[in-house]
C-alpha cells in the first residue's frame, strides 16, 4: 500500500507500517528535529514549503521562529522522498506526481484539543489544520485515488466546544457544511458513521499499554474508507484479539487513581518531596520553583533480597540478587494540571503519558529507583531522568530512532528527542491498525478481482 504521511513528525506511522510492506510516497512536516529525522530515518528531503514569516497577521515571535525554522533545515539536501512541510501549500501538481496513494495519514496538532491546553479548538490555528487535512483527504480522492484515511488525536477531541471532531466527521462523509453533534455532552470512545457514495468512517480510543508498551496512552484513532473497505472491520475487533482491554490481566486493569486512591493488593508510592515518600497516598507532585507539577515519575520498588551495583545516571542500573528473584513494581505519575487530564494516580508497570513539553510542569520524566528490600516507606532512592532511549521504548520505536545528527551535524541533544517522542504516537497502535488494515484492503482487492 502506498502511503502519504502528514504531521509526520518522527513518523511513528514509518517504524510501523514499513515492516508490513507499506510504501511512503511522500511526508510533510515543519519542524526542523522532525525534518531531520525524517532525513535520517526515513530518506525524506527538505521540506518543501515552510510557512512564510513575512505572512500577514503573525507576530514578531511567530515571524523570528519560522525564520529560525528555516534557517534550521536549510543544509539538509532536496533529494529524496518529498517532505512537503506546509500541508496547505501543497497543491494539485504536487499530488499528480506522486501517483496512485492508497493511505493519507496524520496526527494533526493536538494542543487546540488538549485537556492540558487552552481548548480553543477550531479556534486556533492549529486546531483548523484538521479541516485542511480532511481538504487534503478529498482532493486526494479525486486525482490519486485514496482509498483510507488514518487520523489520531487526544482524546480532547470528544468534547472540544467548537465540535471540531463533528466538522471532521462531516467533512469526511461529504458535508462538510454541516458539523454532526453528539448524542450527548461529547463524543463517545467509539462510534460509526456512513456518508455518501460508499464513504465510512470509524473511531475507537486506544491506549497504548494494551499494546505491548508500559506506558498509558489513550488517543483517538479514526479511520474513514472511501471505497469498498469497511473501517469497522479495522478498527473494531473480538474481545479475543490482541488489544482489547477486556483481555487482559484483570489485576493489571485497574484504572490511574485520582490522588489517594491507593490501589488493593499493590505497592504504592508517592513523591512527597525530595527525600520522602509515602505508601497508599498519591499527593499532588510539586516541583519546587516550579510554577506546576513534577514531571511524570516511575517508581521502582524491588522486593526479596536486592543489593545495588553500577549506577550511572544515564543508564538503567544493574540490581544483583540473592534468594528469591527480585520482584519491580513501577508507579506512574503525572504532572501539574493533569488531574484534570485524568493523569495523576498509579498503576503498577505502566509509565504516564509521554508528554512534548518541557515548561512549567510538563518537566522531563523521571525515574525514581529503591535501592533497598525493604517495603519501607523510608527507603532509600535514586532519582534520575528517563533517558530518551527509554522513552523510545516507552512509545515502541526502535533503540536511538531519534539519535540523529542535528544542529551543526553533531548527534541531537535531548531536549529535542524528548519533545519528538512526546508528539509522536504510539508505535504499537500503529502496527494493529495497519495489520488490519493490510488484511481488509487485501480483501477488497480480491472482491475487486472478482468482479
Amino acid at each position: 500500500m502506498r502511503v502519504l504521511s502528514t504531521f509526520s513528525g518522527i513518523s511513528a506511522a514509518s517504524a510501523a507500517w514499513k515492516p508490513l510492506g507499506f510504501t511512503f510516497v511522500g511526508f510533510a512536516d515543519i519542524d526542523p528535529f522532525a525534518a531531520h529525522a525524517l532525513h535520517h530515518r526515513c530518506g525524506a528531503g527538505r521540506p518543501i514549503y515552510m510557512p512564510s514569516p513575512d505572512d500577514e497577521g503573525i507576530d514578531d515571535m511567530e515571524a523570528r521562529s519560522r525564520r529560525n525554522a528555516i534557517r534550521a533545515i536549510s543544509k539538509l539536501p532536496v533529494d529524496g522522498i518529498p517532505n512537503f512541510g506546509d500541508i496547505s501549500q501543497i497543491s494539485d501538481a504536487d499530488l499528480r506526481k506522486l501517483g496512485r496513494v492508497d493511505v493519507l495519514e496524520g496526527g494533526s496538532p493536538c494542543q487546540s484539543f488538549s485537556v492540558a491546553g487552552r481548548r480553543l479548538g477550531l479556534d486556533d490555528a492549529r486546531g483548523n489544520l484538521m479541516l485542511v487535512f480532511c481538504e487534503l483527504a478529498e482532493r486526494m480522492r479525486e486525482i490519486n485515488g485514496l482509498k483510507y484515511v488514518v487520523w489520531e488525536n487526544v482524546k480532547g477531541v470528544y468534547s472540544d466546544k467548537s465540535d471540531g471532531f463533528g466538522c471532521l466527521l462531516a467533512s469526511l462523509a461529504e458535508d462538510p457544511g454541516n458539523a454532526l453533534q453528539p448524542a450527548g455532552k461529547k463524543w463517545p470512545d467509539s462510534g460509526y458513521v456512513a456518508g455518501i457514495e460508499q464513504r465510512k468512517i470509524a473511531w475507537r480510543t486506544l491506549d497504548a499499554q494494551y499494546f505491548g508498551v508500559p506506558q498509558r496512552r489513550k488517543r483517538c484513532f479514526l479511520v474513514a474508507s472511501f471505497g469498498s473497505g469497511c473501517p469497522g472491520e479495522i478498527l473494531f475487533e473480538p474481545e479475543s484479539l490482541r488489544g482489547d482491554s477486556h483481555a487482559s490481566d484483570p489485576s493489571r486493569e485497574a484504572t490511574a487513581g485520582r490522588p489517594g486512591a491507593g490501589s488493593q493488593g499493590k505497592s504504592v508510592y508517592g513523591i512527597i518531596d525530595d527525600e520522602s515518600v509515602s505508601t497508599d497516598l498519591m499527593p499532588t507532585i510539586t516541583a519546587g520553583k516550579s510554577s506546576g507539577g513534577m514531571a511524570p515519575a516511575v517508581c521502582y520498588g524491588f522486593q526479596s533480597g536486592v543489593t545495588y551495583a553500577n549506577f550511572s545516571k544515564d543508564v538503567s542500573p544493574t540490581f544483583v540478587t540473592s534468594g528469591e528473584p527480585a520482584v519491580a513494581f513501577a508507579a506512574a505519575f503525572s504532572a501539574g494540571n493533569s488531574d484534570k487530564a485524568r493523569g495523576i494516580g498509579y498503576e503498577e508497570e505502566i509509565a504516564p503519558t509521554l508528554r512534548a513539553g518541557e515548561s512549567g510542569s510538563n518537566q522531563r520524566p523521571t525515574a525514581l529507583i529503591k535501592l533497598s528490600a525493604n517495603d519501607n516507606a523510608s527507603a532509600e532512592w535514586v532519582i534520575r531522568r528517563l533517558t530518551p532511549v527509554e522513552c523510545e521504548r516507552l512509545q515502541g520505536f526502535p533503540d536511538g530512532w531519534t539519535s540523529v545528527p542535528y544542529r551543526g551535524g553533531n548527534l541531537a541533544a535531548d531536549g529535542p528527542r524528548y519533545k519528538a517522542l512526546g508528539n509522536s504516537m504510539a508505535v504499537p497502535c500503529m502496527r494493529f491498525i495497519g495489520e488490519q488494515l493490510k488484511a481488509v484492503a487485501s480483501v477488497d482487492v480480491n472482491v475487486d478481482q472478482a468482479a
